[in-house]
């Protein structure tokens, strides 16, 4: 039995990262970690955002208000904006179905529209505002790409819910190239890692995986 990731995610990559080890408890030993408050806070807003825009729903929850414009504006688009899709790609970054046999990387949208040439792709955060972002904002500027042949530009918007602002990514066609070298290369590691070794750091201490915390990493 192969020991190595058959497929990965922007949240797995993230993770092998800070700890192969994580990743291997977590995606290859079966050994799921349980939702927190913050989590389960997040998917619930999440939620809400999805159904206010999919079903045109007359009411704007109290969570969407701090940005308020910005989801009257989706709302007003109607079926232009396409809400909560599931993206996947194969091996050969060709698009296929979310859990098939091909399944190489998965990205989760949660809304984007096309205008003309140009691709919106919207991400809802919630909680703390952090810097680390950009990884995930040109993975899935070139997903963006792939996946319609005609756009020529990429917008990538992070919505901070929580605390009501929007950063905004752009990306060209003429970048895909480079793009597609550069995560190659970026999970070329991750994806041979049979060892997953651990990293302990001052983060083991919130790990659910940690021996503090009676789980099954040494550390």
């Amino acid at each position: 039995m192969s020991r190595r990731l058959r497929s990965w995610s922007y949240s797995t990559y993230k993770t092998w990262k800070q700890c192969p080890r994580k990743v291997k408890l977590s995606k290859i030993d079966g050994i799921k970690e349980p939702g927190s408050p913050a989590t389960e806070r997040g998917e619930a807003i999440h939620k809400e955002a999805e159904l206010y825009i999919a079903e045109h729903q007359a009411v704007m929850p109290e969570s969407l208000k701090p940005l308020a414009a910005q989801f009257q504006e989706l709302w007003e688009r109607g079926a232009e904006v396409h809400p909560e899709e599931e993206w996947a790609v194969n091996r050969d970054w060709q698009f296929t179905g979310w859990n098939v046999k091909d399944t190489w990387l998965r990205a989760k949208l949660d809304a984007y529209y096309v205008e003309g040439s140009t691709l919106t792709l919207i991400d809802y955060k919630t909680g703390k505002v952090y810097p680390d972002h950009a990884g995930q904002v040109a993975l899935y500027a070139l997903l963006g790409f792939l996946k319609f042949n005609h756009v020529e530009t990429v917008n990538v918007q992070l919505w901070y819910l929580d605390q009501g602002f929007i950063k905004e990514d752009s990306f060209d066609l003429e970048e895909v190239p480079d793009m597609l070298k550069q995560w190659e290369y970026a999970v070329a590691n991750m994806l041979v890692d049979e060892e997953f070794a651990p990293r302990p750091g001052p983060y083991c201490r919130w790990c659910f995986y940690s021996k503090a915390k009676n789980g099954n990493c040494e550390f």
